[in-house]
């Protein structure tokens, strides 16, 4: 099922090259203008779906993008990149981490992992309860899913 852009998504839509915001509540077609504004770029200004990168929050929003993209790109859709923040950071630390300062094979931990090494952490040094500067530190190393 096909839809017309209301009058604000087709600005979005059609806006020119360079950085774009859209602010709008849940339902407001953010996604739909996002798979829009991709086809735009690509059938109506010519740019190569390998120089666009979707990028969303969450797992379930890159999923949508993916079987949006395929629906309405075809085969053209594979050469985009896209996927969640946390995910192609990864990507891109994986891709240069000797030049992000990392170790070749560096992991991420996730909450659950975090809270083990602390509790660890805080029963060798016999501290009763973690630290307040501690809890903010972890927010940085958040899981990657």
């Amino acid at each position: 099922m096909e839809f017309d852009p209301l009058p604000q998504q087709r600005l979005a839509i059609e806006a020119p090259l360079g950085p774009l915001l859209v602010v709008a509540g849940p339902g407001a077609g953010k996604t739909f203008c996002l798979i829009a504004r991709i086809n735009h770029l690509i059938t109506t200004l010519g740019i190569a779906p390998q120089r666009i990168c979707a990028v969303t929050f969450t797992n379930r929003a890159a999923e949508e993008i993916g079987v949006r993209l395929t629906h309405t790109l075809r085969d053209r859709a594979e050469a985009i990149t896209r996927g969640t923040i946390h995910a192609l950071c990864l990507a891109l630390l994986r891709e240069h981490t000797e030049a992000a300062g990392l170790r070749k094979g560096f992991g991420v931990a996730d909450e659950l992992y975090q809270k083990v090494i602390l509790g660890r952490l805080t029963t060798r040094a016999s501290i009763a309860s973690t630290p307040a500067g501690w809890r903010s530190a972890t927010c940085w190393t958040s899981t990657t899913s």
